[in-house]
C-alpha cells in the first residue's frame, strides 16, 4: 500500500496555528475588548449590552479551531519539543485566561492567581520536553548505526 506523503509536518502546522491565532488575538480580540470596555474595578458595564456576546462570538470560535488544531497535532511531533510544547502551553493559559474576560475584567485576579502554577506546570513541561527530545535522539542514534552496520 502506498502511503500518502504529507505536505506539511506536525510542528509546521501547529506553528502556523500559533502565529495564526496570535495575530488574530492581537488584530481583533484586544482591539475589541479596547474599544468596547469591559468591565473592570472602576466601571461596572460593558460600553454596550451586547458586548459580551460579540466578543464571545469573535473569540470563542478561534479559540475552540485552536486547541483542535492542536489536539490533532500535537503526538504527532518529533523534533524540537523542547520549544514546540512550552510555546503551546503559553498560549493556551494565556488564550485560557482570556475566556473570562466575557464576564468581566475583574476576573484578573484569578489570572494572577493562577500565574505560579503556570510557571510550575511550564518548568515540569520543559523538563518532560527535553527528556523526550533526548529520548528521541538516542533512538534516532540506534537506527543510524543499526543501519550503517547493515
Amino acid at each position: 500500500m502506498l502511503k500518502k506523503k504529507k505536505k506539511f509536518g506536525a510542528t509546521t502546522k501547529i506553528l502556523v496555528s500559533t502565529i495564526l491565532f496570535i495575530l488574530y488575538i492581537s488584530f481583533v480580540a484586544f482591539p475589541f475588548l479596547a474599544a468596547n470596555q469591559p468591565p473592570n474595578e472602576a466601571t461596572s458595564q460593558w460600553a454596550y449590552s451586547a458586548a459580551p456576546l460579540h466578543y464571545a462570538l469573535l473569540y470563542f470560535p478561534a479559540f475552540a479551531l485552536y486547541v483542535y488544531s492542536i489536539c490533532k497535532n500535537i503526538l504527532d511531533i518529533q523534533h524540537i519539543r523542547w520549544l514546540i510544547y512550552p510555546i503551546i502551553f503559553i498560549v493556551l493559559f494565556v488564550g485560557a485566561h482570556m475566556l473570562f474576560f466575557v464576564f468581566s475584567m475583574i476576573i484578573l485576579w484569578f489570572c494572577i492567581l493562577t500565574i505560579p502554577l503556570g510557571l510550575a506546570a511550564l518548568i515540569i513541561l520543559e523538563v518532560f520536553a527535553i527528556h523526550l527530545d533526548i529520548k528521541n535522539s538516542h533512538k534516532n542514534a540506534e537506527n543510524k548505526n543499526k543501519i550503517k552496520k547493515s
